[in-house]
């Protein structure tokens, strides 16, 4: 095969891979590896030939075009990390399509492979510093600031940024004396102030009071000991049972008048300051343990 028909066969691969045909003079061709050693004479032969050749094929190309893609290929050689809105904002007379299709022509080229993680590790990055500058933006905002980019992709990003800066719910005094209380159920009112030094003694009071009573009511009956099982009639279980039953409560109310006289002992002159600042729904639980306060006094 004679060398100015390679020349003409390695137009017509590059021009196939993306490349213009004004865009491979001479001086770009003899750089090529395909045509290491080639005459300069050899070249300018095997591209006039190819252009008389292939009319039709020329007529779709043109000078402009060819400069635009010989400038982007400099211009990535120096910047190989560009990304394409900083191409976008380097070229912002070529069209954005255009700018992509020469970059990925560019990178294959350059056998750079689309490490697609780097490139979404960058986009979530760029896409997260915009949005530390403009934390009010809307994801229409972004699709128009990041135009050559998945429009998911970028939508996923501003859902990560939101969670990540969410503002975290604080818990309450309530649920961390009572998360406390359920760690340790043994622990008197004296022990919980110490563990909750930094908190107003009156507002522990009140929620030991209320776990404690919360506590009572859901505790598991115990059933009576082997000594304490007594011969009975049959005829005579209803009225045990009964019996029983009465005791039980009994019992329940002793243990919440005595956790509520210690707690009131100690608090004499205070005028609940505690009620400040809490819920209808804690107000009411305060109320039915005084309720049940007034309602064993009354029995007495």
């Amino acid at each position: 095969m004679h060398k100015k028909d390679q020349v003409k066969i390695v137009i017509e691969k590059y021009i196939n891979k993306g490349h213009d045909f004004f865009e491979l003079t001479p001086s770009y061709l003899e750089n090529l590896d395909d045509l290491k050693g080639f005459s300069e004479r050899t070249l300018k032969r095997g591209r006039t030939e190819f252009k008389l050749e292939h009319p039709d094929m020329i007529k779709k190309h043109s000078r402009n075009s060819a400069s635009t893609r010989k400038k982007v290929f400099k211009y990535l050689d120096n910047s190989p990390k560009t990304t394409p809105k900083a191409l976008d904002s380097a070229f912002p007379n070529v069209g954005k399509k255009a700018l992509l299709s020469i970059r990925a022509l560019w990178k294959k080229e350059k056998q750079i492979s689309d490490d697609s993680a780097g490139e979404s590790h960058s986009l979530r990055q760029s896409v997260f510093d915009y949005i530390e500058q403009h934390p009010k933006t809307t994801l229409r905002k972004l699709e128009k600031t990041f135009p050559g980019f998945n429009q998911k992709t970028v939508s996923n990003y501003l859902d990560q940024w939101r969670k990540e800066h969410a503002p975290r719910r604080k818990v309450s005094l309530k649920q961390r004396i009572t998360e406390y209380l359920d760690a340790n159920p043994g622990v008197d009112l004296q022990q919980l102030r110490k563990a909750f030094a930094d908190t107003k003694p009156a507002s522990v009071n009140t929620y030991f009071s209320l776990w404690k009573n919360n506590h009572i009511q859901t505790s598991p009956q115990t059933g009576p000991s082997s000594s304490e099982h007594l011969a009975i009639n049959t005829s005579d279980s209803d009225m045990v049972q009964a019996l029983k039953a009465t005791i039980d409560a009994q019992q329940k109310t002793i243990e919440v008048l005595k956790s509520q006289n210690e707690i009131l002992r100690e608090r004499q002159s205070v005028n609940f300051p505690e009620l400040e600042g809490m819920t209808r729904d804690e107000i009411k639980t305060v109320e039915r343990v005084i309720q049940t306060f007034i309602r064993g006094i009354r029995s007495m």
